[in-house]
């Protein structure tokens, strides 16, 4: 369900569609054409005022589903890493185009997690952990943004339940035990964008996000060799 520029020229290339078009100009209603060109559903919304054309109303469904990563079996101890613990504070997506007076850091999938985070393994075989479900409203969004929790954030009572056994709100564990901060910025988030292109979500419809999220070394900006995350997002219709 994705709405790419790059292939407009194709969707309005026909009579007929142009003819719609041509026709949607008149009156004040709203016409919202879908055509599924094979890879994506673009979706074309005039109106005469276009003001009063949105596809901001009505609500859509979207399960969130996390795919784990598996740890590597062949990996020495001391290479190995065994959890990857994230606290996750907020799940948002953010429009391609906001509205005047709408917020450009977009929609709250978990408003709960805003209370009370919650921390999730990144490393195992046992497949999908589904997050949560939470109504969207239709529109064109162009990334995830993930907040995480602060390390300097995590109080001493939860330290107890805390995957990491320590102060850490994020961590990575190697084979050995040994336990590392992962190498966020400041702040701890991360944006995954949606291949380039806009998601379009119309009402009605019931989606699922996949989210995959996997460690990998790299130089931030600390100034230091760390794990950190890398990610990618994918949105289908169940």
């Amino acid at each position: 369900m994705r709405f790419s520029l790059r292939n407009l020229r194709q969707v309005l290339s026909g009579a007929a569609v142009l003819a719609a078009l041509a026709a949607a100009g008149c009156g004040n209603s709203c016409f919202v054409a879908i055509s599924n060109n094979g890879n994506g559903t673009l979706f074309i919304a005039v109106a005469n005022p276009p003001p009063t054309c949105s596809l901001s109303m009505g609500m859509s469904t979207m399960n969130m589903v996390l795919t784990r990563t598996a740890a590597c079996a062949t990996c020495p101890a001391a290479t190995r890493l065994e959890h990857v613990f994230v606290s996750v504070r907020s799940i948002r997506l953010r429009p391609s185009d906001p509205d005047e007076g709408s917020s450009s850091e977009g929609f709250e999938l978990a408003p709960q997690f805003r209370s009370a985070p919650r921390q999730v393994d990144l490393i195992g075989d046992s497949g999908a952990l589904v997050v949560g479900s939470a109504p969207v409203p239709a529109g064109s969004y162009r990334d995830l943004r993930l907040e995480f929790v602060p390390d300097s954030e995590n109080p001493t009572e939860q330290t107890t339940s805390s995957g990491c056994r320590t102060m850490l709100a994020n961590c990575a564990i190697r084979g050995d035990g040994h336990v590392e901060s992962l190498g966020f910025d400041n702040p701890p988030e991360l944006v995954i964008p949606f291949g380039g292109d806009a998601i379009a979500v119309l009402p009605g419809t019931r989606l699922e996000l996949r989210l995959r999220l996997w460690p990998q070394v790299a130089f931030v900006s600390s100034g230091r060799w760390a794990t950190t995350l890398v990610g990618n997002a994918e949105i289908r219709r169940q």
